[in-house]
């Protein structure tokens, strides 16, 4: 419940475009693709495939990269005009309500 009201809370930041909503959503990111890297890769997918722990490196590397680009820089996140903009919000309309309650049923 708390990713999801992190993801709420970093879309209506990014629609209403409030000067942290870029920082927070890269920040956002770079904790997810760790935590992915570190406990789901390394942590629980190695016993399947040892290529994981490859995997799960990488996605460390990419996790603190994106830390300190938002760490660094202010990121400048907007919603593209047109078609792609539509596809986008409903994407992420679809994963933000259609996708739980499916996951429900």
């Amino acid at each position: 419940m708390g990713i999801f009201l992190a993801i709420v809370l970093l879309f209506v930041g990014l629609v209403a475009g409030v000067s942290w909503g870029g920082r927070f959503a890269v920040g956002r990111l770079a904790l997810y693709w760790i935590w992915s890297g570190v406990f789901y890769h390394i942590g629980h997918f190695v016993t399947l495939n040892r290529a994981a722990v490859v995997f799960g490196g990488l996605f460390v590397i990419q996790g603190v990269l994106l830390a300190g680009a938002a760490i660094r820089n202010k990121p400048v996140l907007g919603t593209p005009r047109g078609a792609r903009g539509i596809a986008g919000a409903v994407l992420i309309a679809y994963t933000l309500f259609i996708y739980p309650l499916i996951s429900l049923a």
